[in-house]
């Protein structure tokens, strides 16, 4: 008897802690939150981060390597005059294009970041077009580094767009109006007159302006750059353009072959396309 009743003891002490355990809830362990910095890395766009580290280490190698002062007199000069210093007129025109080469790159950005599903990067265009008047793809490198579109079209309507996107960036004046003020810097700086009298002068003084400072050889580079990333935006801008206006019938090969042909014109070409391209219905 003492056997048979421990063994029931035993057998209710088990179901009892069993269904004990069976109405106990155990919580899921929840996600920790993600930093801003573990944002960044997961929203890395490689081409542009590579392109931005690389213009980094470029700079910082030339900066130190350069002779003393030299990249200071060239700024010091366009100081004194930014429309004609004292300085190779090819490269003062460079000089003066990365200060207005936001100004397209503005047209193409802004309304794809307003027009997709979700916010292409965790971080605010505006300041970075700003930026890069003065810092070029120094500024602009940073935005472009998280900077991840969605793939596929999103329809859009010019109604969908903030208020100084559609009335400004997408406005055809003021489009005329930057293909026009980014042209005439090749006027006003004399790089035309320049190049119609002597055009190996131009070329050999372009050259020692790049051997002789740091500024002059990043210039260069700087633009080559964001020539590029402007370039690289034309594709998807172009192919959202055709799908609000019902042409699903669209072909790639032909946004890329545009954004291509704007680079054999520096800023000018991708200025030209912003004009040029189609309105959103």
């Amino acid at each position: 008897h003492y056997c048979d009743r421990k063994a029931k003891t035993t057998l209710h002490l088990k179901s009892f802690f069993r269904s004990k355990q069976e109405d106990v809830e155990i919580p899921e362990k929840e996600e920790e939150p993600t930093t801003f910095v573990q944002n960044i890395i997961s929203n890395t766009n490689p081409p542009y981060a590579t392109a931005y580290i690389a213009f980094i280490v470029i700079a910082t190698v030339m900066s130190i390597n350069e002779p003393l002062n030299a990249s200071q007199e060239v700024i010091q000069q366009f100081i004194d005059d930014p429309i004609h210093p004292s300085i190779n007129e090819l490269f003062t025109a460079e000089f003066n294009l990365l200060g207005l080469i936001g100004l397209p790159m503005s047209c193409m950005i802004m309304p794809n970041v307003l027009q997709s599903k979700q916010p292409p990067s965790i971080l605010s265009a505006t300041p970075f077009l700003f930026g890069s008047c003065l810092a070029g793809y120094g500024s602009l490198g940073i935005y472009m580094s998280t900077y991840q579109p969605d793939e596929d079209p999103v329809i859009t309507t010019k109604s969908d767009l903030g208020f100084f996107t559609r009335n400004l960036l997408e406005n055809k004046i003021f489009n005329w109006f930057v293909v026009a003020t980014i042209t005439s810097t090749f006027f006003v700086t004399g790089t035309v007159d320049a190049f119609l009298s002597n055009p190996q002068e131009l070329i050999s003084g372009y050259k020692d302006v790049l051997a002789s400072s740091a500024l002059g050889f990043v210039s260069t580079v700087d633009l080559f750059i964001l020539s590029c990333t402007a370039a690289s935006l034309i594709p998807r801008d172009l192919k959202n353009r055709m799908y609000s206006n019902d042409l699903v019938d669209y072909e790639e090969s032909k946004g890329v072959a545009i954004a291509l042909s704007t680079l054999l014109l520096p800023v000018v070409g991708v200025a030209l396309y912003c004009a040029l391209r189609p309105k959103f219905s």
